[in-house]
């Protein structure tokens, strides 16, 4: 079997997505299927390379429009590999314009609605062009599927399969470690708050800074990440005298990544718009053993990811007084963190482990290809 993967970057560009990417084309190839992404380059020239049994072809990107990388070459790599499925990742407009006459059959993930872009009557023509055309289309919740405008239209060839973790990778750190990540930090015994994210408007960071002031006790809040909204959140921190509860972490590496979530005594995502489709990272602190507390995004995935009382607690988006609430609930409650934590690490190990998701996606290819056989 032959499955060419198509998105618009791959690992080591950070991204929801192409953290999916990499998950799912390695756990293809670790089964022995002949697998190659071809996605955008983030410069202006051609790169092929091989990284975990994956053929990587990063074409020459010559600009972007809508926050999408233009690159070309892609029907001459259909062409020159010949799959016998594509796997088109969206959003992704453009590329589906391209595919649309290819003759290959199409299996599309569905990983979020465009929000709130220019001409999105456009976009949304070619990315309902495509998902017409589909043979398969993978949705990763249901919440997204009765939510999403477009989805709701192709339900009848929806398959909802859960993005993953590899949670082989995702044990605790040594204590010896979490002291020393502390020691840096300068942390001491006060608890520790974590966000690891993109510093962008939809990750609702501001509602999570001016959630602090309401807090009672010793914690510290560390953000993990960077973005162009590293500056204002300063800027907000310091305004509301928080400047000194708060640690700016910066990018997060895999070196790190372990330290830091077995570091801290709970997860937040205050996340507060339908952009975020999912929460990949609430799956990560789960699969940690924290506890989550993030929104009720109507439409996304994220309030099923993290279910209220089970992994975590769910909050009313854009709403400070809450998430305050939420987490002095967990600052005075050990006994409730342990029991969510360890609910939450129960359901990584039920609904997102990476060898699940790779061997149900495995189906879908091999329906597919039975489909066009008989």
């Amino acid at each position: 079997m032959k499955i060419l993967h198509v998105g618009k970057y791959y690992w080591p560009e950070k991204g929801g997505i192409e953290n999916h990417l990499k998950i799912l084309c390695e756990g293809l190839a670790a089964k022995g299927v002949s697998v190659r992404a071809v996605v955008s380059n983030t410069k202006n020239s051609l790169l092929r390379e091989k990284i975990n049994g994956v053929e990587i072809v990063r074409l020459p990107k010559a600009f972007s429009a809508f926050n999408q990388p233009i690159f070309s070459g892609l029907r001459e790599e259909i062409g020159n590999y010949n799959p016998d499925i594509i796997h088109l990742h969206l959003p992704n407009p453009l590329a589906a314009l391209k595919l649309y006459q290819t003759q290959k059959p199409i299996v599309i993930t569905y990983h979020s609605d465009i929000v709130g872009k220019p001409a999105m009557k456009l976009i949304e023509f070619s990315t309902g062009q495509i998902l017409k055309k589909a043979r398969a289309v993978i949705a990763t919740s249901e919440n997204y599927v009765s939510g999403s405008k477009l989805l709701k239209k192709f339900k009848d060839k929806i398959k909802v399969i859960p993005l993953s973790v590899e949670l082989k990778k995702m044990k605790p750190a040594k204590i010896s470690e979490i002291k020393k990540m502390k020691q840096r930090l300068g942390i001491k015994n006060e608890f520790v708050i974590l966000f690891v994210g993109r510093l962008i408007p939809y990750k609702g960071l501001q509602f999570l800074i001016e959630a602090l002031p309401l807090l009672k006790g010793d914690f510290k809040l560390i953000i993990g990440g960077l973005g162009p909204l590293e500056s204002k959140m300063r800027e907000l921190a310091k305004s509301l005298s928080v400047q000194d509860k708060i640690i700016f972490f910066g990018e997060v590496n895999e070196n790190y990544y372990s330290n830091l979530f077995s570091s801290a005594d709970i997860f937040v995502l205050p996340s507060h718009l339908k952009s975020e489709a999912f929460g990949i990272v609430q799956m990560e602190a789960m699969a940690h053993g924290k506890p989550v507390v993030s929104c009720n995004i109507s439409g996304s995935g994220v309030p099923w990811v993290n279910k209220s009382g089970v992994s975590g607690i769910v909050v009313e988006p854009e709403n400070p007084s809450e998430l305050a609430g939420a987490i002095q609930k967990l600052m005075d409650n050990p006994q409730l963190r342990k029991k969510l934590g360890a609910g939450g690490r129960a359901r990584a190990e039920e609904l997102f482990d990476s060898k699940k998701m790779v061997r149900s996606v495995l189906r879908v290819y091999e329906e597919v290809l039975k489909r066009k056989t008989a």
